[in-house]
């Protein structure tokens, strides 16, 4: 997609969909627009390799990652997550600090 255009995100019906729908965009940094019933949301998408290499180049030491995938009431309320979480986690968490 154009910078500065969202691409919108197309919620697929099933978790093999979703994945590859995921797999094809990944590599595809910038805006995505995600929408559900009247709120719209822009986020900006980048690669781990993207946040890592901007971490370092900014003179930081990563310490610590970690890719969480959740807690058991957020599966409860939501069995699905947890598969696809399982599969592609949905956060990354980096700890880094200034040398």
């Amino acid at each position: 997609s154009a910078q500065g255009s969202p691409r919108p995100n197309t919620p697929s019906p099933s978790l093999s969909s979703h994945m590859t729908f995921f797999r094809s965009l990944y590599l595809e940094e910038g805006p995505v627009r995600d929408q559900r019933g009247d709120l719209v949301v822009v986020r900006w998408h980048r690669t781990v390799s993207t946040w890592v290499t901007a971490l370092l180049t900014g003179g930081f030491a990563i310490q610590a990652m970690v890719e969480p995938t959740g807690t058991a009431p957020g599966w409860q309320a939501s069995p699905g997550r947890l598969t696809q979480n399982r599969k592609c986690p949905a956060v990354l968490g980096i700890r880094a600090r200034r040398c």
